[in-house]
């Protein structure tokens, strides 16, 4: 499988889950029912748009097949054991936030970034590095020099208010399942201050009731998807 990017809609995706046999995908929603909409017109048109850009086929019988890369794509979002929730607020020359999910089953990994409340800039790859490129082109880790030994929650505001920087919340979720029904469970959560002339630094809860951002270095956050795969 090599690197593959598009452009989609929760719509599609459910369309694309619906043909392949999911009846949910992690992390994405879509509730066409509630608009009151006839969802027979509904999946009519989201099959027309699938077409146009090639990712569905359509013989005389009325057999539907996907293309390979949404196949894959669907696979790992419907159905992968893990995936993580990366949420970016970057204040530098402008004022972003960024949501991206990424779903990993052994080396494949499907970035999700959620453009808006039904849009998704998407990645298909096996390559770490075009991974971590995405998810942190908007928050990336400044190798700038570490100016405090630690910072207090106190602090925070204080700092942030006079230095650009780029603050990113990553949660890793595991799922499981039960008599028929699935849940989520969130493995661990952490927070990434990044401060583009301060340095980087990660939250710390062991020694501090109210937690204090201790230093980080380049490799220590990019082990953040190394060796979590699922076997």
């Amino acid at each position: 499988m090599g690197t593959f990017e598009f452009e989609t809609s929760n719509g599609e995706l459910f369309c694309l889950a619906a043909i392949q046999g999911f009846d949910s995908l992690l992390n994405v929603e879509y509730e066409p029912e509630e608009t009151g909409t006839d969802l027979m017109v509904v999946f009519n048109k989201l099959t027309d748009r699938l077409r146009n850009k090639k990712w569905l086929e359509e013989d005389f019988d009325g057999n539907m097949a996907v293309s390979s890369e949404m196949v894959a794509a669907i696979a790992l979002c419907g159905s992968a054991e893990q995936f993580w929730v990366i949420q970016g607020h970057a204040k530098r020359e402008t004022v972003a936030d960024c949501i991206y999910t990424v779903y990993n089953a052994k080396e494949n990994y499907l970035v999700l970034e959620q453009l808006d409340g039904e849009s998704y800039r998407g990645l298909l790859t096996r390559d770490r590095a075009a991974l971590t490129r995405t998810v942190f082109a908007k928050t990336p880790f400044t190798p700038a020099t570490h100016t405090y030994p630690k910072i207090i929650p106190g602090e925070l505001e204080a700092i942030t208010g006079r230095e650009p920087y780029a603050l990113i919340n990553i949660s890793k979720y595991t799922t499981e399942a039960a008599n028929d029904a699935r849940s989520l469970v969130c493995l661990d959560a952490a927070m990434f201050l990044l401060l583009d002339d301060g340095g980087a630094y990660t939250l710390s809860v062991d020694e501090a009731d109210d937690g204090e951002f201790i230093p980080i270095d380049a490799p220590a956050f990019d082990q953040i998807f190394m060796d979590q795969e699922v076997a």
